[in-house]
């Protein structure tokens, strides 16, 4: 498990390696929390293998954290697939952002 962070153009990316789960709530909040003047945050799942209910929160906190400070700011997925794909689609994760 692991995360990193990067941020180019006003674009924050955030790559999760592994399982997504709630042991990743320290690393994944320090990733997002404190960056300034960011208008698109990108949840980049690619090389996620599986996500619980703990890591789906956490999506979820975070998304709600960027809509707190910035309403106008992008929030999207990319690179879910599998049963991480299946899992974001199922708990209708769409209706509030982008999943792709």
């Amino acid at each position: 498990m692991s995360v990193s962070a990067s941020i180019k153009e006003k674009t924050l990316t955030i790559q999760i390696s592994g399982t997504l789960n709630g042991q990743l709530q320290k690393k994944v909040r320090e990733a997002y929390k404190n960056k300034n003047d960011i208008n698109q945050y990108i949840i980049d799942l690619g090389q996620t293998t599986y996500a619980d209910s703990a890591g789906l929160g956490l999506l979820l906190a975070m998304y709600g954290f960027v809509k707190g400070r910035n309403d106008k700011a992008q929030f999207k997925i990319i690179n879910s697939k599998g049963g991480v794909r299946e899992i974001l689609l199922m708990s209708k994760f769409e209706k509030f952002f982008k999943v792709d």
